[in-house]
């Protein structure tokens, strides 16, 4: 069984009488202990997406279908039960660590909250707890740390106070969404080998949430290409990276800079990502940036195909998506 299961998940918002369809009919899954990517760009779904399987968003939001979690649907959660297991059995990191702390507490107190919400520990062991969870994230002076004000600390000692908040009390399942996003580049490597030591040692399974293919390549067993709300590709991560096939992903891996084109322009997917009120919910949604798209592109929604695990939503073969964007 797996830990997390989505079936059909749809998540839709209600603007003057017209439904709109942030996600759309999307399934997806993650064993226990596994660590599997959710790519795309921004504006396709991703967040909300994450946000739902935390009981967040927006109240006004609409779901429908099925998330499956150690075998419960919660998708119908009222805030009780949501309170029961959001920060206990599902953690999630978020992209801006400066928006997610409270600029008024001490971090250390920010942690023992969370701890404390969800275990029966006095202060003194609560507090104890704390300070082994900061040194585990790897961060120094750790009764500093404990003490200090968000403002006080960088950017990646947030993300890592972030972190250590998320798997205080051993989730399940750790959403991480976009947690390197504002961090430089030495620190992003930082983070993410973080979050890969704390999957392996503790077993706890990872949803990764990223815009950035080469940041996934090596880390994760599974990945998820989502494209306006919807699921374009699936597979095993080194077969997408090798060997995509929705001419979305072939076109995300195009634009990664490589040494081997040095010096010439990089590759840009032509148009963006279509806005809720843009999409008519006809065709395949990237048909309007589809260098390959035919007239039934833009009124019939394609199936969803699988070739030994890789599954991909195109009219298309993959010989002939070769072909068509070589020709």
């Amino acid at each position: 069984m797996s830990l997390l299961s989505l079936k059909d998940f749809t998540l839709s918002f209600n603007e003057n009488g017209r439904l709109l369809n942030a996600v759309k009919d999307i399934s997806m899954e993650i064993g226990k202990s596994e660590m599997v990517a959710l790519i795309g760009e921004s504006g396709c779904g991703k967040s909300a997406t994450a946000l739902s399987l935390m009981g967040l968003g927006n109240e006004s939001a609409i779901c429908s279908g099925h998330i499956y979690f150690e075998g419960d649907d919660i998708i119908g959660y009222d805030e009780g039960r949501w309170n029961r297991i959001r920060g206990k059995r599902i953690s999630m990191i978020f992209q801006e660590p400066s928006a997610a702390l409270n600029p008024l507490l001490r971090v250390g107190s920010q942690i023992m909250e969370m701890l404390r919400m969800h275990q029966d520990l006095d202060r003194k062991d609560a507090r104890k707890r704390v300070l082994e969870m900061l040194e585990s994230v790897e961060l120094a002076d750790v009764e500093r740390i404990y003490r200090s004000y968000p403002h006080q600390l960088s950017g990646g000692q947030k993300q890592r106070i972030m972190i250590a908040m998320a798997l205080i009390n051993n989730p399940s399942l750790l959403i991480a969404d976009e947690p390197t996003t504002a961090l430089d580049v030495t620190i992003q490597a930082e983070i993410i080998e973080l979050i890969n030591r704390m999957n392996k040692e503790k077993g706890t399974a990872v949803l990764l949430i990223s815009h950035n293919l080469s940041l996934v390549k090596g880390l994760t067993r599974r990945s998820y290409i989502m494209y306006s709300g919807t699921i374009v590709e699936s597979g095993e991560t080194e077969e997408i990276l090798s060997s995509p096939i929705h001419p979305y992903t072939r076109g995300l891996i195009a634009s990664i800079p490589d040494a081997g084109n040095r010096g010439k322009k990089l590759y840009s997917i032509p148009g963006a990502v279509p806005s809720l009120e843009e999409r008519s919910g006809k065709g395949c949604p990237f048909a309007s940036r589809c260098r390959i798209c035919s007239d039934r592109c833009f009124s019939d929604f394609p199936e969803e195909k699988e070739i030994q695990g890789h599954a991909y939503s195109c009219f298309f073969s993959p010989d002939e998506i070769e072909e068509r964007m070589n020709g």
